[in-house]
């Protein structure tokens, strides 16, 4: 049963592993006191061959050519991602930002085109509309006009009179007449007056040559 342990734990040992973190310190004993028995320093990502594994929980590890110590849980069995794959992914995340940029663009070309439709479309609804309202405007004073002539007197011929307007015209002259009859009948007795000294003048006028001429 140890020697199974031994077994396992050695299969386990034997392995390529890699610094986890930055400043990993190999160092030539399992003491982490001081700085005094550091032999070297590696970065993050390192790889290193492991040769051993304590279970104080240190590792017995090789990088070109020396050994030291470095403490298990400074490392990890996981292959860091290689700078293929991050070349391989970065285009990815280009290549998917460039297509969502070029479906932005495509959205704003589209909303852009059915904006001047609209504007196009509002510009002849604005015409219309004023079209209209200049229609009402002429609809509205003919209507006026019509109203008015309607409603003021007119200067109409002979041919075109009312014969209704030509009986109340003779009605309100014969109004007027009756009104004004004692004026008339008093002009027309001071003509028949003068009618008739004139007519006795002349005959008396006649009458004196007669006798003028018998005497002769």
């Amino acid at each position: 049963m140890i020697f199974s342990l031994l077994l396992s734990f050695s299969s386990l040992a034997s392995s390529t592993v890699f610094a986890i973190n930055d400043d990993s310190v190999i160092r030539s004993d399992r003491a982490n006191l001081n700085n005094k028995n550091v032999i070297k320093v590696v970065g993050k990502d390192q790889p290193l061959q492991r040769l051993t594994m304590h279970y104080s929980g240190w590792s017995f590890v090789s990088l070109d050519g020396l050994n030291g110590w470095i403490l298990t849980e400074k490392l990890t069995s996981t292959p860091p991602i290689s700078d293929e794959n991050n070349t391989k992914k970065i285009p990815n995340a280009l290549a998917i930002q460039e297509k969502l940029l070029g479906e932005f663009k495509e959205n704003i070309k589209i909303l852009t085109h059915k904006n001047s439709l609209l504007e196009i479309e509002n510009n002849h609804l604005n015409a219309y509309i004023v079209k209209l309202k200049a229609d009402l405007k002429a609809s509205n004073s003919t209507f006026e006009q019509l109203e008015k002539d309607k409603n003021s007197p007119k200067l109409e011929n002979s041919d075109d009179v009312d014969p209704l307007s030509q009986d109340n015209y003779l009605f309100s002259f014969m109004g007027n007449f009756n009104t004004n009859w004692i004026y008339l009948s008093a002009a027309i007795l001071i003509i028949l007056l003068i009618a008739i000294f004139s007519i006795y003048r002349n005959n008396k006028h006649r009458h004196f040559d007669l006798n003028t001429i018998r005497r002769h």
